[in-house]
């Protein structure tokens, strides 16, 4: 029997299924804009925006830092591109003066990061003694 779960990855599954729900919820896009498949969330403030592709969801949650993000991360997986993408982003978590906000985590809708996309940002990287809480 688990007795004690800890409440950042409860907290950060209430956030994942609340965002992935939203995002099968959205209205289909007009015929002529692609589909805002590709979200993001402020943990701070518990604001969405959605993006037609993956690389501006993720500029967009880095801050503008980090704006060559593979536009199709299933066909990245497949080489060297998300790795790349991980080490920046690790990258940037380390330097505290890069940006007002780091990315959390990127959640994928389908497996083999395929389909729309959650990314969380926040104000730091999480630590032991901190939770992030999402209304």
């Amino acid at each position: 029997m688990i007795r004690n779960l800890p409440r950042r990855p409860l907290a950060a599954a209430a956030v994942v299924a609340r965002g992935l729900g939203s995002m099968a919820a959205a209205p289909p896009a007009p015929a002529d804009q692609p589909a805002l498949e590709h979200c993001v969330l402020d943990l701070d403030t518990g604001c969405q925006t959605c993006y037609g592709e993956f690389s501006a969801a993720f500029a967009a949650a880095s801050d503008g830092q980090i704006t060559d993000a593979p536009d199709n991360p299933k066909a990245a997986s497949q080489d060297s591109g998300l790795q790349g993408l991980r080490e920046e982003t690790l990258r940037l978590m380390s330097d505290s003066g890069a940006s007002s906000r780091v990315v959390v985590g990127t959640f994928f809708k389908d497996k083999n990061y395929g389909g729309g996309s959650l990314t969380l940002f926040g104000p730091e990287p999480g630590r032991d003694d901190q939770d992030w809480v999402a209304s």
